[in-house]
């Protein structure tokens, strides 16, 4: 299954961001640890409790709902935020 993750990556309350070069390492890193096949990242402008935010939609391809789980709680506590989403994409996907 599909299953996409939402996130933002603040470091910490004082705004402090990840560079996009390390989001990406860390990413790499983080798919080879947990056996994700494929993945695809993007990038759009969200909002929790007030405050603007970039956030990120990271796509994981053909995984276990415990993979997908397995990998929100760790970018939730390396990225230290309040909730992150996962969200179960309800289709189907063709790998040509």
């Amino acid at each position: 299954m599909t299953y996409n993750i939402i996130f933002s990556t603040y470091i910490n309350k004082t705004g402090e961001h990840t560079s996009q070069l390390e989001l990406e390492q860390y990413l790499v890193q983080l798919a080879k640890s947990a056996n994700i096949k494929g993945f695809s990242l993007s990038q759009q402008l969200g909002y929790w409790q007030g405050e603007t935010e970039v956030s990120h939609t990271l796509t994981l391809l053909d995984t276990s709902r415990q993979s997908a789980f397995l990998v929100a709680e760790t970018i939730k506590q390396h990225f230290k935020q309040d909730a992150v989403i996962v969200q179960p994409v309800k289709q189907t996907n063709y790998f040509i």
